[in-house]
């Protein structure tokens, strides 16, 4: 059963002063089947949670089509992949994140497009972890029994912005951003990161940029082979090096570009996912962490939140833990 979120905390709460009162010492855990009563988490979702079916649309400069279409697109080919009937779907989660110049607030357009009526449906948002978000918020409710088949679709118009890239993001994180980090984007922000780097490791910037290359050509590589992928064409390390210059070092072939598009996923119980496909896809977990809170980096080529991750990782796959940030982690299996 779902204890309320008040309700989880407090019981997590006491759980922890039960663990620090015994002495368990996490960074030191190196069995973690040993350890697992004291940390005292729960079973966890592993095995409970399957995708038995999913739907994309092509991503892309999508001018003809609204957000409703692209929603309508996906889901009707997640329904066809899962040989389900809309009306076995019990909940829904809904992900989006630019929501003034997509379908506005709520989960209602979701509901309303895919005419879903009388069930509960959620919206979220969570920067770039919203659709994982989505999928989340609907593996914890299958898993927790609740329910037995659901729904976690996320749709993003970003070309409606009227931007080349992302809006203008300076009071994404409210009104105090703008005056710690005013006029702040996405490639400034990298840009500065990797200009760092580079000064930190001693890395002549032409290097630095040959090694960044290196990954936007194998990121088009991958999308020339996605028949649904926003940029389908091989490019090469000299494409990216010429490239115009976005945000010294990053040029234009380092940066995203800005696409619509939506994707659905229909999840279920283990147990239901058998009656509908031999090759389900079990998740075995999903996690969130959120960052420490600090205003400021001392380093900001070191990232604590992925040395958190690291470090996690190996109890994690024991023992299913789950964090919250806005950066998702999922492990499935085929």
């Amino acid at each position: 059963m779902l204890t309320s979120a008040g309700e989880s905390l407090a019981i997590s709460g006491r759980r922890f002063q039960k663990v620090k009162a015994q002495g368990a010492n996490l960074k030191n855990c190196t069995e973690p089947d040993k350890h697992y009563g004291e940390i005292g988490m729960g079973e966890g979702i592993k095995d409970k949670v399957a995708i038995i079916g999913m739907g994309c649309t092509e991503f892309g400069e999508q001018w003809d089509k609204g957000s409703e279409d692209l929603i309508v697109e996906a889901f009707t080919e997640a329904l066809e992949d899962a040989g389900v009937e809309k009306t076995d779907i019990q909940a829904a989660w809904y992900a989006s994140c630019y929501d003034e110049v997509n379908v506005g607030k709520s989960a209602l357009p979701l509901s309303r497009t895919l005419k879903l009526p009388f069930i509960p449906v959620t919206r979220v948002e969570n920067l770039c972890a919203s659709g994982s978000e989505a999928i989340r918020g609907a593996v914890y409710a299958v898993a927790s029994g609740a329910y037995d088949i659901v729904l976690a679709l996320g749709a993003e118009k970003l070309k409606d912005t009227g931007y080349g890239g992302l809006p203008e993001m300076s009071t994404i994180l409210g009104t105090k951003n703008r005056v710690i980090f005013p006029g702040i984007s996405a490639p400034g922000a990298f840009a500065m990161l990797a200009n760092r780097y580079f000064s930190k490791y001693g890395l002549p910037i032409e290097q630095g940029k040959l090694v960044l290359a290196k990954i936007s050509v194998n990121s088009h590589r991958n999308g020339a082979k996605n028949s649904k992928a926003h940029l389908r064409r091989v490019i090469t390390e000299d494409d990216v090096l010429n490239a115009p210059i976005v945000a010294s070092p990053l040029g234009l072939f380092d940066c995203c570009g800005v696409s619509d598009g939506a994707a659905a996923a229909i999840l279920c119980s283990t147990d239901v996912a058998k009656r509908h496909t031999t090759t389900p896809i079990r998740v075995l977990a999903s996690t969130l962490l959120s960052g420490d809170y600090k205003e400021f980096q001392k380093d900001i080529t070191v990232s604590p939140l992925l040395e958190k991750i690291s470090k996690m990782v190996r109890i994690y796959v024991f023992h299913s833990m789950i964090w919250i940030y806005p950066m998702c982690l999922i492990w499935l299996s085929y």
